[in-house]
């Protein structure tokens, strides 16, 4: 309560319904007006191979091995290459309930037959 005045009380509180939250993205940067921050995924622009797996990946670019061309997520597999999303159709978002940012590639290859 911020203060009471004769019979009238005037109480204050944040809420998203009178100031809407708003989540816009550029590149690998989101920003999420609630909080007040902008996540800064850029520096994460490394090719790294995922330990125990064949797997290699580069969340904000290119993986390094050109069997995946334009690829975020590549699998070397038996000396060829599967894409499971292309470096340059991501779509970045925010879950509030999860504190969670989620990254999704598109474009990928097309799932095999069998």
């Amino acid at each position: 309560m911020i203060r009471a005045q004769d019979c009238m009380y005037l109480f204050e509180w944040a809420t998203p319904v009178v100031c809407p939250e708003t989540i816009t993205s550029q590149g690998c940067n989101l920003t999420v007006s609630q909080l007040r921050y902008t996540f800064d995924l850029s520096k994460l622009s490394r090719s790294v191979k995922v330990p125990g797996s064949d797997f290699n990946i580069n969340v904000c670019g290119t993986v390094a091995d050109t069997k995946c061309k334009d690829s975020a997520v590549c699998l070397i597999s038996e000396g060829l290459g599967t894409s499971y999303g292309n470096s340059k159709i991501m779509t970045l978002d925010y879950k509030r309930e999860e504190q969670t940012v989620l990254m999704q590639y598109s474009g990928g290859d097309t799932c095999p037959e069998g």
